[in-house]
């Protein structure tokens, strides 16, 4: 029975460098007999890549969470294995892919300059909200801060040498060094790819709006609303709409009934209605909701527009997006090269599924 366990499963991926440090007919701890329970073989190399080598517990560092996912989800323990050993192996390739790529780098010369790494954090960071923010959700899967910082150097260096390979990029990743992306995107490129996606360069019109909702219900409605009118009379004769909202309103009272930025999809299509047909600073009439009334008021707006092929700006992020796409589509063909060539333990680790 013990051949059946997830254990065996995962040295079987990793013969014959897995068959020297561990033993396949090894039972489960005394008192389990849970496949569940067992864990991936933590000691001892599972695989070599040119003169590096693997060892099971970098692997398994990098599945742990998804195991502990597995545990609960899978409905058998038969399931549990197959699923179980498909991500080792999976993860195994993944890092050998990783070693050889980062090897042909180094043959190429090929760094990352630290302020291109900062910049890079800088922007994830950024598109996050906050680097705590960043934080908590590497926290989720696992990782640490200085981990993913390490995997995003990992990402940007594959990217140059998928370039260089390419022969679009220069050797060494600087600001000073990089090729203008015009040598790797034609102009032609850049006019077919817009008029193909010609509305994601199309801005919807936004506005900043403070609003005070008011809710109800059938035995309510008629209170709610007297409340609702008495407190636009007092916003129309020059009170705090902020500190009215902090005190009547059922949404965002904590922030004075605030949105930032938003579109009409944001709204009720009678809030977007009234709201969107405002003047910048321009207070509405009462709007009556299914289940409330709402006062809004307009803070900033902005026009909707159709950005086109004169603003530099769309063009350097066309540019950027069809590039990635022939980086990405020559990445699994550039990785297969590698491999081939590298020496690879266990030999047949990329020809079964």
């Amino acid at each position: 029975m013990t051949r059946n366990l997830f254990l065996m499963a995962c040295l079987i991926a990793c013969a014959p460098l897995a068959a020297q440090q561990a033993t396949p007919d090894k039972k489960p701890p005394e008192g389990s007999t849970n496949v569940r329970d067992l864990l991936v073989p933590q000691d001892g190399v599972v695989a070599k890549v040119n003169q590096e080598i693997i060892l099971g517990n970098e692997v398994y560092k990098k599945i742990s969470s998804e195991l502990e996912a597995l545990k609960v989800s899978a409905p058998d323990d038969e399931t549990y294995t197959r699923k179980a050993t498909e991500l080792w192996r999976k993860t195994l390739r993944e890092m050998i892919e990783d070693k050889v790529m980062l090897m042909a780098a180094a043959g190429e010369g090929i760094k990352v300059d630290e302020r291109e790494l900062d910049k890079e954090m800088e922007g994830q960071i950024k598109k996050k909200g906050s680097k705590e923010k960043m934080i908590a959700e590497l926290q989720q899967m696992g990782l640490s801060f200085d981990d993913y910082r390490e995997r995003v150097r990992t990402d940007m260096i594959q990217r140059e040498l998928i370039l260089t390979k390419l022969g679009f990029r220069q050797k060494q990743v600087t600001p000073e060094s990089k090729m203008p992306l015009d040598s790797f995107v034609t102009p032609r490129e850049v006019q077919k790819y817009f008029a193909d996606h010609r509305e994601d360069f199309h801005i919807a019109e936004k506005v900043k709006s403070r609003q005070i909702v008011i809710y109800f219900d059938a035995t309510t409605k008629a209170e709610k609303k007297a409340e609702a009118e008495s407190i636009l009379r007092q916003i129309q004769e020059g009170a705090d709409m902020a500190l009215l909202a902090l005190w009547y309103s059922g949404v965002r009272a904590a922030e004075g009934g605030f949105w930032d930025w938003s579109e009409r999809a944001n709204f009720r299509p009678e809030v977007s209605d009234a709201l969107f047909s405002l003047p910048k600073g321009g207070l509405g009439p009462l709007i009556e909701s299914t289940d409330a009334f709402v006062i809004v008021r307009s803070e900033d707006r902005q026009e909707a527009e159709q950005r086109g092929l004169e603003n530099d700006e769309v063009q350097d992020e066309i540019r950027k997006i069809v590039q990635n796409q022939k980086v990405n589509e020559n990445v699994v063909r550039v990785k297969k090269l590698l491999v081939k060539e590298a020496y690879v333990e266990p030999a047949d680790l990329f020809e079964k599924p």
